[in-house]
């Protein structure tokens, strides 16, 4: 059995390039602007580069945690960060590259390597880095957490 989901996000121009996005399922709207690859201006605010970028980190974290469970990795906590490049090919902005950098904190140092096997799962089921079609590379870094053991 196939199964489908639909998203649904709707964009209403506020004034000049800034633009409210919001979804039926979703209970707040969020304030966008144009690309700020066609201007030298810097924005305050969030362009559809950057919310490229956040979707591709917020599905690659889920997709992380929901392996870590299956795999019974225990873990301290998740964090990404993610460089896109973007160059004109054809006359035309495209990205040509993402680097994420993944920072995991686990508990106990001999769960380096499932925690590796686990990103690496992770960035091959995520639904966003698999609909892309430009490179995408990680570095991460597995910290283990030491156990503060207070003096008597």
């Amino acid at each position: 059995m196939e199964t489908v989901f639909f998203y649904d996000v709707s964009l209403k121009q506020v004034e000049g390039s800034i633009a409210e996005i919001a979804s039926s399922k979703v209970n707040h709207t969020l304030k966008t602007s144009g690309s700020s690859n066609k201007s030298k201006e810097i924005t305050a605010r969030w362009t559809s580069e950057h919310l490229l970028l956040g979707a591709l980190c917020s599905c690659y974290m889920s997709s992380f945690i929901e392996l870590a469970e299956k795999a019974g990795l225990k873990f301290q906590s998740f964090g990404c960060d993610v460089l896109g490049r973007v160059e004109n090919i054809d006359e035309q902005p495209v990205f040509t590259e993402v680097i994420l950098k993944p920072v995991v904190r686990i508990l106990n140092p001999d769960d380096q390597e499932k925690t590796n096997k686990v990103l690496e799962k992770a960035q091959a089921n995520c639904i966003i880095a698999n609909s892309l079609n430009f490179k995408i590379q990680r570095f991460a870094v597995i910290n283990v957490v030491e156990e503060l053991v207070e003096a008597e």
